[in-house]
């Protein structure tokens, strides 16, 4: 039987572990809709407006948002049946510790601001005020799993879109196994060299 040098196998198993995947949220799907309830699952991520309900985007010339671009999604409330404002509050909760996060804010208009906070469970990581269309830049974090939009609009409030991230996923019980095995092989190693 042929022995791979347990260093190789070791760091073999650490590669598999460690792989991290690029994602976005992809609102596009969905369509330009109103979205009559206050909870999206989007890919297992959860979404929950504090307004009446959702306006996602899968597109908007006014707003700028391109096809490709993975669409937006804004809480909104309707003040009176003509009016929809995107100032309601909205907790991002991802399925898995994200990092590199970044995504843009649509539809400024004098008056608007919002507050965007990251956070690591209950922790908060860091804290943004936003008064214009931008690119909000969390990519210096690691390990947020959620984001709170903290909307003190006096205009008609922000979409939100680009959502661009990085999850490192939760080795599966299997690799988990597997690294233990690595390990003790190396154990096994380290021994038998030190009884030579």
């Amino acid at each position: 039987m042929m022995k791979l040098p347990a260093t190789t196998f070791l760091l073999s198993t650490a590669l598999a572990c460690a792989c991290a995947s690029a994602e976005t949220l992809n609102f596009e799907p969905l369509g330009s809709v109103e979205w009559t309830s206050t909870t999206l699952d989007l890919d297992g991520t959860l979404i929950q407006g504090f307004g009446t309900r959702f306006y996602i985007f899968a597109s908007d010339v006014d707003l700028q948002i391109l096809p490709g671009d993975g669409g937006a999604i804004c809480s909104a409330f309707r003040p009176d049946p003509d009016t929809l404002r995107c100032a309601a509050d909205m907790q991002i909760s991802f399925k898995t510790a994200v990092s590199s996060l970044s995504f843009q804010t649509f539809g400024h208009d004098d008056g608007d601001s919002v507050t965007i906070s990251a956070y690591a469970g209950s922790s908060m990581l860091d804290s943004q005020a936003v008064a214009a269309d931008k690119v909000v830049d969390f990519s210096g974090l690691s390990g947020v799993t959620r984001l709170v939009f903290d909307d003190q609009s006096q205009g008609s409030g922000y979409a939100f879109g680009r959502f661009s991230f990085t999850t490192s996923p939760v080795p599966e019980p299997s690799t988990g196994l597997l690294m233990l095995l690595g390990v003790a092989a190396l154990g096994q190693f380290a021994r038998r060299r030190q009884a030579r």
